[in-house]
């Protein structure tokens, strides 16, 4: 649902599941990416409450960003029913690293999603 609301906003595709090998020599497998632009796009299930999975992505964060990248992490609320504010929070991003200016998204046209 995630990329498929990346598209119908008119946004580049993403990349699903890159292999991104860290300076510290650990490879990680990011949900969707912008490489070019190092944006790293994770969907977090309910499953990342879980255990030690909480520290486990923060660390994970920390290393992304030590390399450069940003990370931007949704949750079901932020596609559900309406995606537009996840989908304006990427653009925001893009712009922030300096992709070009997308053309201007029409938020009311934007799908609605079930659960």
């Amino acid at each position: 649902m995630l990329r498929l609301a990346i598209l119908a906003a008119g946004l580049p595709e993403p990349r699903l599941n890159a292999a991104v090998r860290l300076r510290s020599g650990r490879t990680v497998y990011l949900d969707l990416s912008w490489p070019d632009l190092r944006i790293d796009i994770e969907y977090d299930g309910h499953w990342h409450e879980e255990g030690d999975r909480p520290a486990m992505d923060a660390a994970r964060r920390e290393e992304l960003a030590d390399d450069g990248w940003v990370s931007v992490h949704l949750r079901a609320a932020d596609l559900f029913p309406v995606p537009s504010p996840a989908i304006a929070r990427l653009v925001r991003r893009r712009a922030m690293r300096g992709a070009p200016a997308a053309a201007p998204i029409d938020f009311a046209r934007m799908p609605r999603y079930e659960r």
